[in-house]
């Protein structure tokens, strides 16, 4: 027998990568002869690194960047096969490297983000692919692009640092500076975010102007405080459903080659997650290849019945509507090692 793990993150709880080690072992708990395939996923943010590298191998590479607030920050990226760097932007720009206290987007900027890019150009990678997430910043790029190359500056010729404040300021772009090497370099977004850039009027106006790319209406734009405006307009990047991005990088359908179930999940099942992400991504896939599929989720939200809808088989919730994984005072490994095991058990019992 055997069996694809291949979950979604449980925010605030369990990583993807976790997730699968502990269905692993509940199935071999319960199955003495099984062949199992621990598949973490990621749709561009938390996890992504670990999924890439689990998934197609190569290696990962840690520099000193600046974070949202240019205080200095340890950042990580992967490289595969010596071409191939993924970015997850949330561990240069994500919201949770700054304190609580402290968190306001006028302030921040996506400068390190930009110092990363450069280290996997020096690095020689020809495909640079970056997952956004939830950030801290609302610059539309500035500050990346400022590390690349790239000045900004008020209706005074003062050069402006690209934090969130500076976008009311903005009066002219300089690109003549921006590194020659991102022209010969293909670059893709990971973005789930389906709006436009909205706002930044001035900022949209000038990118047009110099690149001809015109922002309005472009799909992904708005991702990550407007980062996907400057990777769209002057990086040339490709704007791509995280999901499909993710699973075309690891090659996820030959993966579940000849599975006899396959087993995913997300922290909560609800309208958004059977028609978005991860969960409902695996399910379509297993489904064209006529692969029964579990969840196993978290908890139940709004519209939890579409789930069986979007090619899930049996749907099994560890904690009804209440969301108790996420809980700091509970063990979430343990909890959702138990529930593993009673649901491998009710499988073999033929009662899922």
């Amino acid at each position: 027998m055997k069996i694809v793990f291949a979950n979604d993150t449980f925010k605030g709880s369990l990583t993807s990568k976790e997730t699968a080690l502990l269905l692993d072992k509940a199935a071999r708990f319960v199955f003495k002869d099984i062949e199992t395939v621990k598949v973490p996923l990621s749709d561009g943010g938390v996890g992504l690194l670990d999924a890439v590298i689990t998934a197609s191998g190569g290696r990962k590479e840690t520099v000193c960047v600046h974070d949202p607030l240019m205080g200095p920050v340890e950042a990580s990226y992967a490289i595969i096969k010596d071409k191939l760097a993924v970015i997850d932007m949330t561990l240069v720009c994500g919201i949770e490297l700054i304190d609580g206290n402290l968190r306001d987007s006028r302030y921040t900027t996506s400068y390190g983000m930009g110092e990363l890019i450069r280290h996997a150009l020096d690095s020689g990678c020809e495909y640079i692919v970056i997952g956004t997430g939830e950030t801290s910043c609302e610059d539309g790029g500035m500050g990346a692009l400022r590390a690349l190359g790239a000045g900004f500056y008020d209706e005074k010729g003062k050069e402006l640092e690209g934090r969130g404040s500076d976008m009311d300021r903005l009066a002219a772009i300089d690109l003549s500076k921006l590194d020659e090497r991102i022209a010969d370099v293909s670059f893709t977004l990971m973005c789930d975010v389906n709006n436009p850039l909205d706002g930044m009027d001035k900022y949209k106006e000038i990118l047009h102007e110099i690149t001809g790319h015109n922002c309005d209406n472009v799909i992904g734009t708005g991702a990550a405080g407007g980062f996907g405006a400057a990777a769209y307009a002057v990086l040339g990047a490709e704007l791509r459903s995280g999901t499909d991005t993710m699973m075309g990088m690891i090659k996820f359908d030959s993966r579940i080659e000849d599975a006899d179930l396959v087993i995913t999940g997300t922290d909560v099942a609800d309208t958004f997650s059977a028609k978005n992400g991860i969960m409902q991504a695996v399910a379509k896939r297993a489904k064209a290849k006529e692969i029964p599929v579990i969840a196993l989720v978290g908890s139940l939200g709004d519209g939890w019945e579409e789930v069986l809808g979007s090619g899930v088989s049996r749907l099994v919730c560890i904690s009804g509507e209440e969301d108790v994984m996420s809980d700091e005072k509970v063990d979430a490994a343990k909890i959702y090692y138990d529930a593993a095991v009673r649901m491998f058990q009710n499988y073999k019992d033929g009662n899922l």
